[in-house]
């Protein structure tokens, strides 16, 4: 089986740590985003690449910017 690039994972380390920082469940955040609960354990769990959409319906869920979780992957990713 192949391996997922470390963004996936670190993508979807950032979600679950900004979810549970607003207190959410993944069934909540699945719902704000309308995603399935599913595809929100699969992104958290990095495997799955989420599109542009996603990442804006995520964010939009999580009370974000979109440009935040991406700066704070980047930062992660980049710690190693």
């Amino acid at each position: 089986m192949k391996k997922k690039p470390i963004l996936y994972n670190t993508f979807g380390k950032v979600i679950k740590l900004i979810r549970e920082s607003r207190g959410m469940t993944q069934i909540e955040l699945a719902q704000n985003a309308d995603l399935s609960e599913r595809y929100i354990i699969d992104i958290e769990n990095g495997k799955r690449n989420p599109t542009i959409d996603v990442t804006y319906s995520l964010a939009s869920a999580l009370g974000t910017l979109p440009s935040v979780i991406w700066e704070e992957v980047k930062t992660r990713a980049m710690d190693g």
